[in-house]
């Protein structure tokens, strides 16, 4: 029960992240398309831009946390439109927020940030 605890603890931060993320009410595509119309790029994103942008980069920040200790392999991008983006937004829904853990959630969107 102790490492279970360990590990809430440790995904307290992401948890933080993607919780902002959910207060947009956008979903995972119009993220997306955001940054497609916007030119903007996912690693390009710099803190202090404001909305979306800082958004995105504490949950880019969240995963160099997470790569760390929670997360032990990096995923591949994940591109918008593939069958293993359609999938993960079918099982999982719009912003994926029916994964199972935080951690997962936050890999999983930045493979798929990491896209852009």
């Amino acid at each position: 029960m102790e490492d279970v605890k360990r590990v809430l603890e440790m995904e307290e931060p992401g948890e933080e992240a993607y919780g902002k993320l959910l207060e947009t009410n956008m979903s995972l595509s119009s993220v997306l398309d955001y940054l497609e119309n916007n030119n903007k790029t996912y690693f390009g994103l710099e803190k202090g831009e404001g909305g979306l942008e800082d958004i995105l980069c504490n949950i880019r920040d969240a995963y160099k946390n997470f790569r760390k200790t929670l997360i032990l392999t990096e995923i591949p991008a994940i591109p918008k439109g593939s069958n293993i983006y359609n999938r993960l937004i079918e099982l999982y829904g719009p912003l994926l927020e029916k994964y199972p853990t935080i951690s997962g959630r936050i890999q999983l969107l930045h493979a798929i940030l990491s896209s852009t």
